[in-house]
């Protein structure tokens, strides 16, 4: 059955996408999820189970506590194993607030798939001899590689939650399938 979300779905979808934006943007610059970015996640997430969910997000209130809770849970092992940042923590239950616990399995295969990428990126750039003709093809056609090599330096790690944010941004075109239709609730 179709569900009818009123007029609140563009708004929200457009706050969403700012509040998005933001993480990939803050993320991506200094590996970091600052709080007050935390905070409105949460508050915009309140807002929009409040005046009635957007499409592809959480649609109620059991939604958006299953999935805050659930991501929470999962990933702060994680954390306390010293593998995941405590801003990737947050940022995760904010995702599980928002996606609601339906879209938690998506954002977290979507966003993994992109890291999984990236890591293989790093890994074959850092493989890379200056010195060998191939490197200095890749370093010559993309000059902004050895920029952006530069501007990270110091910043270990993946940017992981602002590549939730994209699989958060991306759930309007996840597939059913990877949005655990066999769980209740779908």
């Amino acid at each position: 059955m179709t569900r009818w979300y009123g007029h609140i779905d563009t708004a929200g979808w457009v706050c969403v996408v700012v509040f998005a934006v933001l993480a990939i943007t803050l993320d991506f610059r200094s590996r970091r999820v600052p709080n007050w970015l935390v905070a409105a996640g949460v508050v915009l997430s309140i807002v929009l189970i409040e005046f009635g969910g957007v499409t592809a997000l959480a649609y109620d209130w059991q939604d958006f506590w299953l999935g805050g809770a659930i991501a929470f849970a999962c990933f702060l092992p994680l954390y306390a194993l010293g593998w995941m940042g405590a801003g990737d923590v947050k940022f995760f239950t904010v995702a599980g607030l928002l996606a609601g616990w339906h879209g938690l399995v998506a954002v977290w295969l979507v966003s993994s798939m992109i890291s999984g990428l990236h890591a293989l990126a790093i890994m074959a750039l850092r493989q890379l001899d200056a010195s060998s003709p191939s490197a200095w093809l890749v370093l010559r056609f993309y000059p902004a590689l050895t920029r952006w090599d530069t501007a990270q330096a110091g910043r270990r790690g993946i940017p992981y939650a602002a590549y939730m944010a994209i699989a958060l941004l991306s759930l309007p075109w996840v597939p059913t399938a990877m949005r655990m239709p066999w769980l209740p609730g779908m």
